[in-house]
C-alpha cells in the first residue's frame, strides 16, 4: 500500500498532454526483464522517475479524513479512479465522507493555480470485492462535484490481455515520495519506465499477489519503483491505435520489501481489464443528467382584441425548500416541504472526538415533520441508535430561522457511547452554520 501521510505539498508549473510520453514506450523491450539484485541506489524521483511534461488525464486526490495523498485518473468528465485503500480506512474498514476528499486536475504541478480545476467529491464508490487484508480489488471511483475539461484515459478491457504479456514496457505515474526515506512527495507529477511481469514471476517474488486480479511490474535497472502517495495513479501502456491504455491501478509495493520503496522489489497493480466493466456501469449511472430537449410549441391564433387591455396575473414564486451549508468541522443539508413551512429531511455529517487522538465520522439522514417558524430555534432529533461499534448516539440540530424566513442558521451537535469502554463518551459540537434557502 502506498497511501502516505503527507501534507499538501507545491512547486514550479507545466501543462500539456500525456500521449508524447507514452509514445516512448514504443521501444525494443526484453521479454522477461528480471531486476537487478544490487542493493537500491539514491534516486530522484516515482522513485527513479522522470518530471512528466503534461496534465492530460491525472488526478491529484487529497483525503483529510486520513490525513493522505494519492493519485488517480480521469475516466469520465466527473469521474475519477483511484485505488479504494485511498478512500477506505483499512482499520475501521469505513469509508471516508466525501466530503473530506478534494481532487486537483488539469495540471501536472500543485501549486498551478492558473490551470489547476480544484473538486470537491459527492460520491465515493468502492469496488464492492475490496479487500482490506489482502488489498485485492484496490480500487475505488470518485463523483466529482465539478467536472474537469480535462481528457480521460482509457481503461484495458478484457481484450486486451496481450498488454498483460511479461516484458511489456509501460509507464507508472504518480505524485508520490521521490525517494522511501523522504518525508515530503514532491509538487511535479513523475513518471517511469517498468515492464510487466509473468504471473509465476510475481507469485515467486511476492507472498500475497492474486495473478486473477493483480499484475506486477519492475524496473530491470534497478531504478524505476512506485512509492507512498503514488497510490491510485497508472500503469499504461500503448494501445493498438498509438494512445496510452491504462492496464493497472498503482496498489503497493512488494510483500517483504522494506518501507523505502526498494526499485529491486516488484510494483503490484490492480488489473484495470478486470473491473472494468462495474466501473463503466457506475459511470454510466454517475453522468451527468442531460438539459431537457425543448419541445415544439403549436402556433397559437392571436386572440380577439378586448375593450381595454387586461391585467396580467404575477404569478407567486414558490417557496425555497432546499438549504446546505458547510464548516471546516460539519455539513448539513435541510429540505423543507414544498409549502416552506415544515422540515422534511435532515442529513448531518461530523465528526466526534474520543479520548486521546481516537475519531469517528457520522453521517446520517433521517425524515421529520418538524414545523419551523420564522424567528425560533427548532430543535430537531434524529432518534438514537446503535450497531456493533456504538452501544447508542444522540444526534441533534438546531435551526433558527430568521424572521425574512430566507435564512437558516444550524447549530449542530452529537454524542456516542463506543462499545469500547475505554474511549469514553465520545461527543462533537462543531460552530453554527448560516445559508440562505435555494429553490
Amino acid at each position: 500500500m502506498h497511501r502516505r501521510r503527507i501534507e499538501w505539498a507545491r512547486g514550479p508549473s507545466a501543462a500539456g498532454v500525456v500521449f508524447a510520453v507514452v509514445a516512448t514506450l514504443v521501444v525494443a523491450a526484453p521479454v522477461h526483464a528480471r531486476p537487478r539484485t544490487e542493493a537500491p541506489r539514491a534516486h530522484r524521483s516515482v522513485v527513479g522517475g522522470t518530471p512528466a511534461p503534461g496534465a492530460g488525464g491525472f488526478a491529484h486526490i487529497r483525503n483529510r479524513d486520513l490525513s493522505a495523498s494519492c493519485s488517480g485518473t480521469i475516466v469520465a468528465g466527473n469521474v475519477i479512479l483511484t485505488a479504494a485503500h485511498c478512500v477506505v480506512d483499512l482499520d475501521r474498514r469505513t469509508i471516508s465522507p466525501a466530503y473530506a476528499v478534494e481532487v486537483r486536475t488539469g495540471t501536472v504541478d500543485l501549486n498551478d493555480a492558473s490551470r489547476a480545476q480544484v473538486s470537491g467529491v459527492a460520491r465515493i464508490v468502492v469496488d464492492p470485492l475490496f479487500n482490506t487484508r489482502t488489498l485485492t480489488h484496490d480500487a475505488a471511483l470518485l463523483q466529482l462535484v465539478t467536472p474537469t475539461t480535462s481528457p480521460s484515459l482509457t481503461m484495458a478491457a478484457p481484450g486486451d490481455l496481450d498488454r498483460l504479456t511479461a516484458g511489456t514496457p509501460a509507464a507508472v505515474f504518480g505524485w508520490g515520495l521521490l525517494d522511501g526515506a523522504d518525508a515530503v512527495a514532491p509538487t511535479w507529477l513523475h513518471y517511469g519506465i517498468e515492464y510487466v511481469q509473468s504471473p509465476a514471476y510475481c507469485a515467486a517474488h511476492d507472498q500475497a499477489f492474486f495473478a486473477t486480479v493483480q499484475l506486477c511490474a519492475v524496473d530491470p535497472a534497478g531504478l524505476v519503483t512506485t512509492c507512498h502517495g503514488d497510490s491510485g495513479g497508472p500503469l499504461l501502456a500503448v494501445g493498438d491505435d498509438g494512445s496510452p491504455v491504462q492496464i493497472g491501478v498503482i496498489s503497493r509495493g512488494g510483500t517483504g520489501a522494506n518501507e523505502r520503496c526498494s526499485p529491486t522489489a516488484v510494483s503490484v497493480f490492480t488489473r484495470v481489464d478486470v473491473f472494468v466493466s462495474w466501473a463503466r456501469s457506475w459511470i454510466a449511472a454517475l453522468a451527468p443528467a442531460p438539459p431537457p430537449t425543448p419541445v415544439a410549441q403549436a402556433p397559437v391564433a392571436p386572440a380577439a382584441p378586448t375593450a381595454g387591455p387586461a391585467a396580467t396575473p404575477v404569478p407567486t414564486p414558490p417557496p425555497a425548500t432546499r438549504w446546505h451549508a458547510r464548516s471546516r468541522h460539519a455539513r448539513a443539508w435541510i429540505t423543507l416541504s414544498a409549502d416552506g413551512k415544515r422540515i422534511k429531511k435532515v442529513r448531518l455529517a461530523l465528526r466526534v472526538k474520543c479520548r486521546g487522538s481516537w475519531y469517528a465520522n457520522f453521517d446520517d439522514t433521517w425524515t421529520t415533520n418538524t414545523a419551523l417558524p420564522p424567528g425560533r430555534a427548532t430543535p430537531v432529533r434524529l432518534t438514537p441508535w446503535s450497531n456493533r461499534y456504538w452501544i447508542r448516539g444522540n444526534e441533534r440540530i438546531t435551526v433558527d430561522r430568521s424572521e425574512d424566513g430566507t435564512t437558516l442558521t444550524v447549530f449542530p451537535s452529537a454524542s456516542a457511547r463506543p462499545r469500547n469502554r475505554r474511549l469514553g463518551i465520545c461527543r462533537a459540537r462543531p460552530p453554527a452554520m448560516s445559508a440562505t434557502l435555494r429553490r
